[in-house]
C-alpha cells in the first residue's frame, strides 16, 4: 500500500487496528461490536484518538460509549456523568460512591460534573448537617483525578450553605485551573 504521507498511513493503521477490536470483550464484560466501531469513527476522527480509545477500552471496565466520551473530552473542558466518575472511582479500588457511604452521609449530587480538560472532574455534593432533616444541608466542592479515581474536597467539608454559592466558587476554581 502506498501512502501520500505519514498522516494517511497512521489513519489507515488506526482504522485497521480498530476493526480488529470487533468482538473484543474488555475486563468489564463489554464487547466491542460493529455499532461501536462506527461510533468511534464518527466521534473520534483522528488516528491518535482512535489509538487512545483502543488502549483505554482494553484496560477498562466501562462500556465503549463511556470510554469514547472520556477520550473525546480529554483536553477539553466539558461535562462528565456522575455514573462515569463512580465507575472510575470503583475501578481504581476506592469506595467514595458506595451506597453505604452515600446513605450514611445522606449525600446528594447532580447527574453531571464539570471537567477542566486536564483530567480533573468537579461536582457539588450536599450532605446532611445532622440527623434531623430540620438541621439542613451543607455543600462541598468535590474534585476527582479521573486517571487515578482519587477524590478531594476543595475548600472544606460542607463549607457552603447553598448549592448556588458552591457552584459559583466551583466555576471560578475551574476557570482559574484552566488558565494555569
Amino acid at each position: 500500500m502506498n501512502f501520500k504521507n505519514s498522516g494517511q498511513r497512521k489513519a489507515v493503521m488506526a482504522s485497521l487496528r480498530l476493526k480488529g477490536m470487533i468482538n473484543y470483550t474488555n475486563p468489564g464484560g463489554f464487547t466491542f461490536d460493529v455499532y461501536d466501531y462506527n461510533k468511534v469513527n464518527k466521534m473520534l476522527p483522528s488516528a491518535q484518538r482512535k489509538i487512545v480509545f483502543i488502549d483505554k477500552f482494553k484496560k477498562s471496565k466501562m462500556s465503549s460509549f463511556r470510554v469514547i466520551q472520556d477520550v473525546a473530552s480529554e483536553g477539553k473542558p466539558g461535562t462528565v456523568s456522575i455514573t462515569t466518575l463512580a465507575n472510575i472511582n470503583k475501578e481504581k479500588g476506592f469506595h467514595w460512591f458506595d451506597k453505604d457511604s452515600m446513605n450514611f452521609f445522606k449525600s446528594r449530587f447532580p447527574k453531571t460534573g464539570l471537567t477542566d480538560g486536564k483530567g480533573n472532574a468537579y461536582f457539588i455534593s450536599s450532605e446532611s448537617l445532622g440527623f434531623a432533616p430540620s438541621e439542613g444541608r451543607g455543600y462541598s466542592i468535590r474534585k476527582m483525578e479521573m486517571n487515578t479515581g482519587k477524590m478531594d474536597t476543595i475548600g472544606g467539608f460542607n463549607v457552603f450553605s447553598s448549592r448556588s454559592s458552591a457552584m459559583s466558587a466551583m466555576n471560578k476554581l475551574i476557570k482559574k485551573d484552566m488558565k494555569q
